[in-house]
């Protein structure tokens, strides 16, 4: 019961700073990669970090690439995957989308030796979240309102005497947690993509005169 007491002090306390108070915002990534290195960088700061956890390496090939697995765009790649020629495309990117995941996987299994809770000297609210409409955001505190169980305290003061404080709320934990099970997504996308493959090198290509490809004899110009 006084935890839960202190709790709402406090949410409330730092709802009615957050007003006036100018957090960092930022904006949320759109590719498992991306979201994954701001949490690297967040708890890179000094506060925060025990050991140095390394960014992924990412591309502007994977940023956009992946944008194509959404839903939304499932339907209309998988049609793609069913058309000669275009389908060895979609193909080809989709392995290259899977190679540049795994190599990124490899560093994250890395990190995850080195630190096994990124988010240890991090304070979850999500109602500050909420407050300012992201998924984290960096504060200024009044040392008198901090929790009693934040640590730091010297490396997180301020000149103005106040305590920065990262605040962070589930999706933003969700960009740490998840990032392995998109190996999933990308092996889904995959096999799915091969199978559409296999179906249109059976029944299209011969179809579009390229049977060329599956049989190895010329097409006939007659």
């Amino acid at each position: 019961m006084l935890q839960l007491r202190w709790r709402d002090i406090f949410s409330r306390h730092m709802q009615s700073e957050a007003e006036v108070s100018t957090g960092k915002r930022v904006r949320s990534p759109s590719d498992p990669i991306s979201a994954y290195n701001l949490v690297v960088a967040c708890y890179n700061v000094r506060y925060h970090c025990t050991a140095p956890m390394h960014p992924l390496p990412n591309s502007r090939v994977y940023q956009v690439g992946f944008r194509g697995l959404r839903l939304l765009y499932s339907i209309p790649l998988l049609l793609f995957a069913l058309i000669p020629l275009l389908n060895i495309l979609v193909l080809l990117t989709q392995a290259l989308l899977w190679l540049l995941y795994e190599l990124a996987y490899r560093i994250h299994a890395k990190n995850a030796t080195y630190v096994a809770n990124p988010f240890q000297h991090m304070i979850f609210s999500p109602a500050i979240c909420a407050k300012y409409a992201v998924n984290n955001t960096f504060l200024p505190v009044s040392r008198t309102l901090c929790p009693a169980n934040l640590d730091n305290i010297e490396n997180r003061l301020r000149q103005d005497g106040k305590v920065n404080v990262m605040f962070y709320n589930g999706a933003f934990r969700r960009y740490y947690e998840c990032f392995q099970r998109v190996r999933w997504v990308h092996l889904g996308y995959f096999t799915v993509t091969v199978l559409c493959f296999g179906v249109s090198l059976v029944w299209a290509y011969p179809v579009c005169g390229l049977d060329v490809l599956r049989t190895g004899n010329s097409p006939s110009l007659l």
